[in-house]
């Protein structure tokens, strides 16, 4: 008999009860679907370059883009010269935020084709995509992205 109560007493403290599914289901989201892109991939599918990715970006209008998984090796060495001609630009577009983050970037923060540019060739540069948890989080220096640059230039020759 004690060790019946012992059990009903330890699964009553313990959360054992016959709600417990609903408590630890996760949150419906109210986002629309079209913003997750997981990894970066197109309406069909199939996976987008970083130019076609910036270029969704700038089109889109949700303020950031949820990005599933640390896309490993998807920004290649001939997507660093297009990207390097964005990285001046002023163009808005939407953020990056990986599903990972458990920081949610400010609603009134701004981001540009010049940041979300220079954020992909640090993702280039570490080897996976995208390099912060998210498009707020990176604080690109275009000076120092063009420096590296010209060095990198140089050795692939």
């Amino acid at each position: 008999m004690r060790l019946v109560l012992l059990l009903i007493l330890a699964s009553a403290v313990g959360g054992c009860g016959p709600n417990d599914a609903r408590r630890v289901a996760p949150p419906q989201s109210s986002e629309p679907a079209s913003r997750f892109v997981a990894p970066p991939k197109g309406p069909n599918g199939a996976p987008r370059s970083p130019i076609e990715f910036l270029d969704f970006l700038k089109q889109s209008s949700t303020g950031f883009i949820e990005v599933w998984g640390e896309n490993r090796g998807w920004i290649q060495p001939a997507d660093i010269e297009p990207l390097m001609r964005q990285i001046d630009s002023e163009v808005p577009c939407s953020g990056v935020m990986s599903v990972y983050s458990s920081h949610i970037p400010p609603a009134d923060h701004r981001y540009t084709v010049g940041h979300e540019a220079a954020m992909l060739i640090g993702g280039f540069r570490q080897g996976y995509y995208p390099p912060t948890l998210s498009s707020d989080l990176f604080e690109p220096d275009r000076q120092e992205l063009k420096n590296w640059y010209q060095n990198w230039k140089q050795t692939r020759k």
